[in-house]
């Protein structure tokens, strides 16, 4: 009988060390749970870390990049690596295989909008929406929260046709589907919904409040929503932490299944 194989070493982390950092990165976590770490103080620096663990500063690093997805630490050059929180921050999953789902998701958080104002798309912004020069957008910036939990589950921009602006008044404290405010203001009824999903790096603006690392991975999420032919009505722009937010959607086959093979 053959021995199971050996379980392969993460990329940058010696073989014989593989699996450390995850022991190290479990101990960190319990001494911030139990206080020996307490929120607002520093960790000890890397080269103390490593003589106290006897490993190296590389199995260090990558301890201490799980627990900053946990978001119980954030680290900064020249001041050091900070411990925000006691406790981990809770994962968030959105499943949504149907605009009836996406819907939901909107009811059960709330958009709470920082800054609400009139924007004219040129140059980098008109090539960030995809839109021609010169075209004027109601832009609504904030945090979206799911009931009092902090920290926020993502930054949102919400860009809407300048000819739906009346809508401004029902952003303010916005549930919902954005887009049901215009289909109740203006009768529009929602054909599709376009969306795009990339990796990027944490903005720095955006880091602290979601208490992750600048430049750590992040999820930007793009819906562009359809009333009819032709140009969106709104454009919804969310960045998440992607150490704490997944994107699950089913894909349902319509074709006989003794067609797939010609797909």
């Amino acid at each position: 009988m053959k021995g199971a194989a050996p379980k392969a070493a993460r990329p940058g982390v010696p073989g014989g060390e593989a699996t450390r950092y995850l022991t190290i990165s479990r101990d960190l976590a319990r001494d911030i749970y139990g206080g020996k770490y307490p929120v607002g103080s520093l960790l000890p620096p890397e080269t103390s870390l490593s003589d106290i663990y006897g490993a190296s500063r590389q199995t260090i690093r990558e301890a201490m990049r799980i627990i900053g997805g946990m978001g119980l630490i954030a680290r900064q050059r020249g001041v050091g690596t900070t411990v925000l929180a006691s406790t981990p921050l809770p994962a968030f999953t959105q499943s949504v295989a149907s605009l009836a789902e996406l819907q939901q998701y909107a009811k059960e958080t709330q958009l709470r909008s920082e800054r609400i104002e009139h924007v004219v798309a040129r140059g980098e912004l008109a090539g960030k929406l995809g839109c021609p020069a010169d075209k004027i957008w109601l832009r609504s910036e904030g945090w979206r929260i799911a009931g009092d939990r902090e920290p926020p589950l993502c930054w949102t921009e919400v860009y809407i046709d300048d000819a739906f602006a009346a809508v401004e008044e029902d952003l303010r404290t916005s549930t919902g589907l954005l887009f049901g405010h215009l289909a109740r203001r203006f009768g529009l009824v929602l054909r599709e919904v376009r969306q795009t999903v990339s990796a990027i790096p944490m903005p720095a603006a955006l880091a602290p409040r979601l208490r992750v690392p600048v430049g750590s991975p992040a999820l930007r999420i793009e819906r562009r929503y359809f009333a009819q032919a032709g140009d969106p009505v709104e454009i919804a722009i969310s960045i998440h932490p992607g150490d704490r937010f997944s994107y699950s959607m089913t894909l349902a086959s319509t074709a006989r299944a003794d067609r797939f093979a010609d797909c």
